[in-house]
């Protein structure tokens, strides 16, 4: 590629101007070669104008055939754009048959996006712009279509082949040759497409809805791997079981194919009904994984599957929107995994992994919003800010409106827009709707970088110590600065989500006093935390409780007797544990200054490379390069 990459903004998007009801595609695979024929029922949108062309876009594709209408297209009414797309006249028709036969050589796909080769299998990467290195196609997630795929291949190279939706038809054909057919009743965008044909073993097992549907699941990887999907099929039916009865959200197929490849670019992908993951994220044995590996197993697991609902069934509208997706679909499985295991243990943990990797990438040059505003190469998208902070917005909406008030935007979420591609803003629209709030505040986390900086009171050492030997209350002030490094000194984040405790704040010409609520966009806001502690003896520990309060806060003494000291004292061991916590740091060290002074993150493990946020990416909105394993 020559010269500067195109930047793409958020504020160019407009709707395609037409649109694909249907496709059906025929793969014809050979030993060198692969003929795709693809079939587009085409239709034009309403507010497109009588003379639109139909654009298609496509990429090192060797077109064979193009036919309009059953007939073939005459040369001055199609031509190939400069990035290998098709331009084409559909001389002012609402609706056409558009049909295209093309070449491509999945063998020398060292891009590893579109159809490759990996180790003697064929497999596929879509996400974010690779079906256009598949056929001729308006490659963008809001143009949903239904699927129709037939793949015909030699029987004893390919014993296995798969797509998306349900097995309607197979067979055996002339010259050792065989076929399968498969429909997706869904539509979806063409990144969820998928095709995998290689000489695969599977673990098949059956899984009953909660509405009495039986689904035929299937985990594929090479023979000589089978023996070491059986923790992942157990992590499966969990997230399947989870899944029903915290969101209400059943599988929608008769068939959920899951396949392990040992070259892949992502560390897992979605593809509606089938799932290919990097054989290190599917495979674990008891005899050699650790813990950490089998957790990371079950993550990912669950985080691939809870996508059947928050990225396939409602999508994303543009790759803008990507957080949408991501950041609500890593709070799905975090939940998930806090609930089958320790759900102290697991924040813990995704606390260290924010603050490790997503607050030094929100303090320093690469910093971007969760929904960034331009974008020049897509798959550097892929950030653990669009992730990562995205879930923890996410987090803001249950922390606001509780577990139920959450659950009941999710249910409005997939009652409005399943089967649509939609945006951020549709999501907290659904969110504030059901419960009845107003959280148009909310949109600043989506437009601004930084992270917010808390800063407590200066006698907080002295006000804990007396707390835990006295029945003195405590109250504790954290004060919300504007975020580090931000452009713009006004747009702070939103009180109502700088911290979960309330929705208080003060002028910045008050900033040391307590006040009633005022404007959420003061620059300087106050927010205060109540403290609870577990139990009245036997621990030191405080417990946050986190509340509303509009003024002050007192939290009440614990009294009574703390371990083995004197009824109303502390004992020597709680006493040094306070004094050690509290004990006065350099600011610059101090975990409370915010992203810049945080501790500088230890190397990441072997076994959290290439995770569902893509490790293997340049987290680089502006450079076109793109770093490969």
């Amino acid at each position: 590629m020559s010269g500067k990459a195109r930047k793409h903004w958020r504020k160019d998007y407009r709707e395609p101007d037409h649109r694909v009801e249907r496709v059906d595609l025929a793969f014809d695979l050979r030993e060198d070669h692969v003929v795709v024929r693809a079939r587009l029922e085409i239709s034009r949108t309403e507010h497109a104008a009588p003379d639109a062309r139909l654009q298609l876009d496509g990429e090192e594709l060797e077109l064979l055939a193009l036919r309009i209408n059953g007939e073939k297209a005459v040369e001055s009414s199609w031509r190939l754009t400069g990035s290998g797309g098709l331009d084409i006249d559909l001389d002012g028709a609402a609706t056409a048959v558009v049909e295209t036969e093309v070449r491509i050589r999945p063998h020398q796909n060292t891009a590893l996006s579109g159809l490759y080769v990996s180790e003697g299998m064929f497999c596929t990467q879509c996400e974010a712009e690779g079906f256009r290195r598949i056929t001729f196609y308006p490659d963008r997630p809001d143009v949903m279509a239904r699927f129709r795929v037939r793949v015909e291949a030699e029987h004893a190279r390919f014993p296995v082949l798969l797509s998306n939706g349900n097995r309607i038809e197979e067979g055996n054909l002339e010259g050792g040759r065989h076929f399968a057919v498969f429909e997706d009743p869904y539509p979806k965008p063409s990144y969820l497409f998928a095709l995998v044909a290689g000489d695969l073993r599977d673990l098949h097992e059956l899984f009953v809805t909660s509405s009495g549907n039986t689904v035929d699941l299937h985990l594929w990887s090479d023979p000589d791997d089978q023996p070491r999907l059986a923790w992942a099929m157990e992590c499966l039916k969990r997230a399947m079981r989870w899944d029903e009865q915290v969101f209400g959200l059943e599988y929608d197929l008769d068939v959920f194919h899951v396949v392990a490849a040992r070259q892949f670019n992502m560390g897992a992908m979605e593809n509606k009904g089938l799932n290919v993951f990097n054989a290190s994220y599917l495979l674990a044995s008891p005899e050699t994984a650790s813990d950490e590996d089998h957790e990371l197993v079950e993550g990912v697991i669950g985080h691939e599957y809870f996508h059947n609902w928050t990225g396939n069934r409602v999508t994303c509208r543009d790759w803008f929107q990507l957080t949408l997706k991501e950041g609500l679909t890593v709070y799905r499985d975090q939940r998930f995994s806090a609930e089958m295991r320790s759900a102290a243990v697991k924040r813990i943990e995704d606390v260290r992994m924010l603050r490790g990797r997503q607050f030094p990438e929100d303090a320093g040059p690469l910093k971007h919003p969760i929904r960034p505003e331009a974008y020049e190469a897509m798959d550097n998208f892929y950030t653990s800010t669009v992730y990562l902070k995205g879930s923890e917005v996410v987090r803001l909406y249950e922390t606001l409106l509780g577990k139920e008030g959450f659950r009941r935007g999710m249910d409005l979420y997939f009652e409005r827009h399943d089967g649509c591609a939609v945006s951020c803003d549709d999501f907290r629209s659904a969110m504030a709707d059901a419960n009845g709030r107003d959280l148009s505040s909310f949109e600043r986390w989506y437009e601004q970088a930084g992270t917010p900086v808390v800063t407590a009171d200066g006698m907080l050492r002295r006000r804990l110590i007396a707390y835990a030997c006295a029945k003195a209350p405590l109250a504790l002030t954290l004060r919300r600065r504007p975020c580090r490094f931000q452009s713009k000194p006004d747009c702070s984040p939103p009180t109502v989500g700088s911290s979960p405790a309330h929705e208080s704040c003060c002028s910045k010409n008050a900033s040391k006093s307590l006040c009633s609520r005022t404007s959420p966009s003061n620059r300087w806001p106050l927010c205060c935390a109540i403290f609870q502690r577990r139990s009245a003896c036997g621990s030191s520990k405080a417990t946050p409780n986190l509340r509303r309060s509009s003024r002050t806060i007192r939290i009440p003494s614990i009294g009574g007797r703390l371990g083995s000291g004197s009824p109303r004292g502390l004992c020597s061991r709680a006493r040094a544990r306070v004094s050690t916590a509290c004990r006065p740091r350099n600011r610059r060290a101090s975990p409370v200054h915010g992203a810049a002074s945080s501790p500088t993150p230890r190397p990441i493990p072997r076994w959290r490379r290439g995770h569902w946020f893509c490790q293997t990416r340049n987290p680089s909105l502006e450079s076109g390069t793109r770093r490969r394993p």
